[in-house]
């Protein structure tokens, strides 16, 4: 986790700092928007029209990747926190509503039931979010003592398939993740950005498997109970520097201005 939360702090600082000048210079061009003496339809000359254009994507590019990140530390926290609560019911802790673990153990136990009996895979990475919840799994498959029978036994045995599960919905979190940055990446050679973006994730899961949407819904029910560090962030700022406006409403203001000339 502590990678993974370093990365992101890295990234929004980079983010911030390209972001940065690119704000200066819409608000240039808006002061000399307000300031033109020309007429309401053109008061901005083509070149700076142009560049307002480049710089709404621009900004626009740059704070879908920050969105898309937080989106992910967002759920892989999530997961975390899912797997340390499943270690404690494990245990025999019992956590009512009212706990503030309440949360996390609903996404554990959903995670779970989606495949109650789930194989165990071994992990493939070095050093992530799947080899760590790997290393849980492994102690908790440690610690079942078959020949002991009992209530105990079968809370060990549902831990090692609850983390199984949660390493899944981390997969297909990571899943989601790389769709939404390609768009990102992709998203200078699509003038429509705005509109099409999250489209590749919902293509892909009609086309998925029960488990997958299962596991989706999951996540939207961790994305709509705790926000991203973006949204918490974009709350915090006047409007006007929040997501820029949809690329579709500067491309009508496009048309508008090539009607005018």
């Amino acid at each position: 986790m502590r990678q993974v939360e370093a990365y992101n702090a890295r990234l929004h600082g980079e983010i911030a700092n390209k972001t940065s000048p690119l704000l200066r210079e819409q608000e240039e061009l808006n002061w000399r928007a307000k300031h033109s003496n020309s007429a309401v339809k053109q008061k901005l000359s083509q070149q700076d029209f142009v560049r307002a254009l480049q710089l709404n994507l621009e900004i626009m590019i740059l704070r879908s990747e920050d969105l898309v990140n937080s989106s992910y530390l967002r759920d892989v926290r999530a997961i975390v926190k899912a797997a340390n609560v499943a270690l404690k019911m494990r245990d025999g802790t019992t956590i009512d509503a009212s706990h503030p673990d309440a949360f996390y153990q609903k996404v554990a136990k959903f995670a779970l039931s989606v495949d109650p009996r789930s194989n165990v895979t071994i992990s493939r990475d070095d050093c992530s979010v799947d080899s760590a919840l790997f290393t849980f799994e492994r102690l908790g498959m440690d610690q079942v003592d078959f020949e002991a029978g009992g209530a105990n036994m079968g809370r060990a045995i549902e831990y090692v398939h609850t983390i199984e599960n949660l390493r899944t919905l981390n997969k297909i979190a990571i899943m989601e993740f790389q769709d939404n940055m390609d768009e990102v990446h992709q998203s200078e050679q699509y003038r429509n950005f705005s509109e099409q973006f999250g489209k590749t994730w919902k293509a892909r899961l009609k086309a998925s498997s029960y488990k997958v949407k299962a596991y989706n819904q999951v996540l939207t029910m961790i994305s709509g109970a705790i926000p991203s560090d973006f949204a918490i962030e974009n709350q915090r700022v006047p409007g006007a520097t929040k997501m820029p406006p949809s690329h579709a409403a500067v491309v009508a203001k496009d048309r508008e201005l090539r009607r005018a000339q």
